[in-house]
């Protein structure tokens, strides 16, 4: 004996195949009358409806993207993030929905994400706080991803702190005191330069904080690098430091406006990068790096996004994952 469809509940009660298919897989917020509920649903136990689980292509998960990481798509540290996120959905057969939220649109964009069944929230960046209280409200599965919020949240990172403290130490090592940091802020970070790892990492390296010179970027692009040093560089000719680095593309502007200003790499000035990934082409351009395993990053939030969703988890936790040093030539000993 065949099994049951929705058309042999539709032509039984007379109602359309949409009506049906509504009421029996409880959308809630369609418009159908209680009592044509009762009698659609009445009809199926009658007839033996067995509903089906949702087919891997309907399965959904949304990609939540705030204004300040909107170009993540052409930014090679967030685009690997993301690259990893549709390798792991394609390999348990979901789809995303992207969706780019303003700072006064957290809840209407939760409501959403609510709206269309999806299986839970990947957070891609540090969230404000507003649209953290909003996913409260909802018992939605939430994970974020490159960012890390309290405990009461699940959370994938690279190693960020180590990462820090890797660089910050091969630089102590070789004799550098007066480093510079070029760096932009995001929301988790409570002054406008430092995040809690930097400042972990700055303590537990040997390195004095007074010792740390801090640039402002305005963004994380290897022409916001450039701009930032050297405009800090225009404005202070006379600083001295025998060392720099920073994350995301800003040390390949940083290079440049330091050899625009006529100081050699690593002769003068020994630089770091934080945050490259071994898949990304610019990663292998030869500047030394603490390379994060961002594609694995993006891949492992959504592993444990749908493990959350599936009910086979049990508190949350903060996933770090290793990082790793890769010397390419840009740092030497400092120039006493």
């Amino acid at each position: 004996m065949s099994a049951v469809r929705l058309k042999d509940v539709s032509e039984e009660t007379g109602f359309s195949l949409s009506t049906v298919s509504l009421v029996l897989n409880n959308r809630s917020e369609a418009s159908i009358p209680e009592d044509t509920r009762k009698k659609v649903k009445d009809a199926a136990t009658k007839l033996g409806y067995v509903r089906r689980s949702r087919s891997s292509s309907s399965r959904t998960l949304v990609i939540a993207i705030f204004e300040d990481l909107r170009d993540c798509f052409e930014n090679p540290y967030f685009g690997e993030i993301y690259r990893g996120v549709q390798e792991a959905l394609k390999e348990n057969g979901y789809h995303s929905i992207i969706q780019h939220l303003g700072r006064g649109s957290a809840l209407r964009e939760v409501e959403i994400a609510k709206s269309i069944k999806a299986e839970g929230i990947l957070v891609l960046g540090a969230p404000p706080a507003s649209f953290r209280d909003s996913l409260r409200k909802f018992q939605v599965p939430v994970v974020f991803v490159n960012a890390t919020v309290d405990h009461a949240w699940d959370s994938v990172i690279p190693d960020f702190e180590h990462g820090f403290r890797i660089a910050l130490q091969i630089l102590k090592d070789h004799g550098h005191r007066r480093i510079l940091c070029v760096k932009s802020a995001y929301t988790d970070e409570k002054l406008p330069y430092l995040s809690d790892h930097l400042i972990r990492a700055i303590r537990t390296s040997g390195v004095s904080e007074g010792d740390i010179i801090y640039v402002r970027s305005k963004g994380n692009s290897s022409e916001d690098g450039y701009s930032a040093l050297l405009a800090f560089l225009k404005a202070n000719p006379s600083v001295e430091f025998t060392a720099a680095f920073s994350g995301f593309s800003k040390p390949f502007g940083m290079i440049r406006a330091l050899e625009e200003q006529k100081r050699e790499v690593p002769g003068d000035v020994s630089v770091i990068a934080i945050g490259g990934d071994p898949h990304v082409s610019e990663s292998r351009l030869p500047i030394s790096t603490v390379l994060y395993p961002l594609r694995q990053v993006g891949k492992e939030g959504v592993h444990r996004l749908i493990a959350r969703a599936r009910g086979t988890l049990d508190s949350p936790a903060t996933v770090v994952l290793p990082v790793r040093y890769e010397d390419r030539g840009t740092v030497g000993k400092a120039r006493m």
